[in-house]
């Protein structure tokens, strides 16, 4: 297998033990997870410390994410492929916030999207998540632009509000909290919550 489709698996493999079993998983457990002997991995990770760096760079990739969004068909109905957005941004959103809780007792493993000052305090990478959510907002553009003539608002305002709403629900520091589907969140961003929506009144002019 060339090296890097081998670096790919092995960080895939990774994942989910991550997510499960904190930092506290074992490079033999990966190694039994890949199908291939534990030396094997540092033959392409120099340290377990430089895989899970790897692992929160592969799932902060924002060309994998694009990709995804600009896989969806655009001849879809709008409340499809709206709903299809919606799942893969939660998709990416969860695996995002799992990796941060198996992380959250070693912040410097944040450094890929944290800067760290020399006291080594960790602080958020704005330049980066701001280029992060450009490109993605483009790619939600792109799903509405068919239907441009039936939004309400400007086509970057409804990509925005897609994105924000693709992730609400997903921490649930209330076991009670409803868990919304990717269904009910597209009803939402393009139908609102009203039954029946009535023009809103004009407020009074301020001049």
């Amino acid at each position: 297998m060339p090296a890097d489709q081998r670096r790919a698996s092995i960080i895939a493999a990774t994942r989910p033990l991550l997510a499960e079993h904190g930092l506290g998983f074992t490079t033999r457990q990966v190694a039994e997870a890949t199908g291939i002997a534990e030396g094997t991995i540092f033959r392409h990770f120099t340290s377990k410390d430089e895989l899970i760096s790897a692992v929160i760079a592969d799932s902060l990739d924002v060309d994998s994410l694009s990709a995804d969004l600009c896989a969806i068909d655009l001849e879809l109905p709008l409340t499809d492929r709206v709903a299809e957005a919606v799942t893969v941004l939660r998709s990416s959103f969860t695996s995002i916030h799992e990796l941060t809780a198996a992380l959250k007792t070693r912040p410097q493993h944040t450094c890929v999207m944290c800067g760290q000052d020399k006291e080594g305090f960790s602080h958020p990478n704005h330049d980066m998540m701001a280029t992060w959510t450009r490109e993605i907002t483009t790619q939600i553009v792109r799903l509405l632009e068919p239907d441009e003539e039936r939004l309400c608002v400007d086509l970057d305002v409804a990509a925005q509000l897609v994105l924000a709403m693709s992730h609400i629900g997903l921490h649930r520091f209330d076991p009670t909290s409803v868990t919304f589907s990717a269904t009910q969140l597209t009803d939402v961003v393009l139908h609102g919550v009203v039954r029946h929506p009535e023009p809103m009144e004009q407020e009074p002019s301020c001049s």
